[in-house]
């Protein structure tokens, strides 16, 4: 079975208003359309593939202004422009279905459920040329060091559903990890790369080779929560 890849970025409860929320929305896209052809396109969600591809999304203020009020429920929108259970939708690339990458935002919302977060999440698509050029542990970074300076969250990482399986840790260890504050720094392996930069920490596997031994070399991360 194919594993399935992604880009996570996670923080805790932050109030902001439409226009903040719109503008860092705007920055992610226009930043991703620079850094990889894959992310040149980007179209809303519709009942079928057809519907959906007739709603391709421009990359303005306006356009995603109203994508975000369109994502809050009447009445939930202040003069202030503060959402009460703030923004929340996802766009889609429009390739075909296995060679299609998504991204959905959860932001400016201050949680009344615990556990809960904002959040940015990218998927990298399950097969194609893109896959593996977003699977390159520099290309990943790259996205994922530019998404830092825009949202500004507390961890972010590149990880799998299988690799977040096997490590029973939730979204805070991948094999590319970004994380504002550490408790230590673990004894990691020669397989794995600590930097610090972009005012955090980062670890990540030095080749692209992702599997169930490169994984184990992850465990020790686990220590800087």
């Amino acid at each position: 079975m194919i594993d399935s890849f992604y880009i996570g970025l996670y923080w805790g409860s932050k109030a902001e208003t439409l226009t903040q929320v719109t503008n860092k929305i705007l920055q992610t896209l226009q930043r991703l359309a620079k850094t990889d052809e894959q992310f040149l396109n980007w179209y809303e969600r519709g009942m079928s593939r057809k519907q959906a591809l007739e709603k391709k999304v421009s990359l303005d203020m306006d356009t995603i202004e109203n994508i975000c009020r369109k994502a809050v429920k009447k009445g939930e929108l202040d003069e202030k422009g503060y959402a009460k259970n703030g923004f929340a939708f996802g766009l889609w690339t429009g390739h075909k279905d296995d060679e299609a990458s998504s991204v959905s935002f959860i932001a400016g919302d201050v949680f009344t459920i615990p556990n809960l977060c904002n959040n940015c999440v990218l998927s990298i698509p399950f097969e194609g040329a893109a896959r593996k050029r977003l699977l390159q542990p520099e290309k990943a970074k790259e996205i994922i060091a530019f998404l830092v300076e825009i949202w500004n969250p507390d961890y972010a990482v590149l990880t799998s559903h299988q690799l977040r399986d096997r490590l029973n840790f939730a979204n805070k260890v991948g094999w590319v990890t970004y994380h504002k504050s550490i408790k230590k720094l673990p004894n990691i392996s020669n397989q794995v790369n600590y930097e610090k930069a972009n005012n955090g920490h980062w670890f990540y596997i030095k080749e692209s080779n992702y599997n169930d031994t490169l994984a184990n070399e992850l465990l020790p991360i686990k220590a800087i929560i």
